[in-house]
């Protein structure tokens, strides 16, 4: 895989490591989505990283400016950020507090990005924790 130099620098930055842009190289083909836009790329293997960096998911408000994106507010970036993963229908799917029913590797819950696991995790914990609270 070539990397994008925009890419080269968030795996110089520590947004991301190579580590995960390979996994999510084989995730995509795996899922027939072989050329991401970097925006795409990065956004993505940022949600892979979250989990072993101790996070359950990317909040994407909380990405602020970056290269792939100049000269836009933060609120403009994470729109766009938004929009790159609503583009991704065969990668990501869209819920809102609910399961993800289609078998992809990525769920958009409102602003966070999570990887299927993670968000199916995040759900029985909290309908769990609902259910002995009662």
């Amino acid at each position: 895989m070539t990397m994008h130099p925009a890419l080269a620098r968030a795996v110089r930055d520590e947004l991301v490591n190579e580590v995960d842009l390979h996994a999510l190289d084989e995730l995509s083909r795996l899922h027939g989505v072989p050329d991401l836009s970097p925006a795409l790329q990065l956004i993505l293997a940022m949600a892979l990283k979250a989990g072993p960096d101790g996070d359950t998911c990317l909040d994407v408000r909380a990405i602020g400016p970056h290269p792939l994106v100049p000269g836009q507010a933060v609120s403009e970036v994470t729109n766009g950020w938004l929009a790159v993963l609503r583009s991704c229908t065969q990668l990501v799917e869209e819920v809102s507090g609910t399961v993800a029913t289609r078998r992809v590797p990525f769920v958009l819950d409102g602003a966070r990005i999570y990887t299927a696991r993670t968000h199916h995790e995040e759900l029985s914990v909290g309908q769990h924790g609902a259910c002995a609270s009662h």
